[in-house]
C-alpha cells in the first residue's frame, strides 16, 4: 500500500471512530498528516466523494442501521447519536440518500426475506413512483 493510501485510511478510520462528533476538514487533514487543501484533493481522488459527503454517508448509514435494530429509539435521539445537529438536517439527508423518509425506512416495508437472507425490494412503492430516485 502506498503512503497516500495509508494516510487516507487513517482519515477514514478517524471518521468511523468520531462520526458522532463535529468533524472539520482540518481534523481529517491532521489525522492523515496532510494540509487541508491537499487532503481534500487526495481524499476525493481515492474515495470518489468529498470528505464531507463520505462523513454524511457514514452517518446516514449508521442511522439507518439503528432505525432497524432499535425501533423504539426516538428519531431525534438517533439523529443526535449519529452526529446530526437537528432532526430536520437528518430527515433531509436521509430522504436524499435513500429516497424515503426515515419513518418509512423504520417500518421496513422495503425489505423482504427470501428464506435465507434479507433483500432490498427493487420495486418502488406508489409514494415514490414519481420521485427522481425511481425514474
Amino acid at each position: 500500500m502506498n503512503d497516500y493510501a495509508r494516510r487516507i485510511y487513517l482519515a477514514i478510520n478517524y471518521i468511523h471512530a468520531h462520526f458522532d462528533q463535529a468533524i472539520t476538514l482540518a481534523d481529517l487533514a491532521q489525522a492523515a498528516h496532510f494540509s487541508p487543501y491537499h487532503f481534500h484533493r487526495i481524499f476525493t481522488a481515492f474515495q470518489h466523494e468529498t470528505p464531507n459527503d463520505y462523513l454524511r454517508r457514514v452517518r446516514i448509514e449508521r442511522a439507518a442501521n439503528l432505525l432497524l435494530i432499535h425501533p423504539p429509539f426516538p428519531m431525534l435521539q438517533i439523529a443526535f447519536d449519529c452526529g446530526f445537529k437537528s432532526q430536520a438536517l437528518f430527515s433531509r439527508a436521509f430522504r436524499t440518500h435513500f429516497g424515503m423518509s426515515a419513518s418509512q425506512w423504520r417500518k421496513g416495508e422495503q425489505w423482504f426475506h427470501d428464506g435465507l437472507t434479507w433483500n432490498w425490494r427493487q420495486k418502488c412503492n406508489t409514494s415514490l413512483q414519481d420521485s427522481k430516485n425511481c425514474k
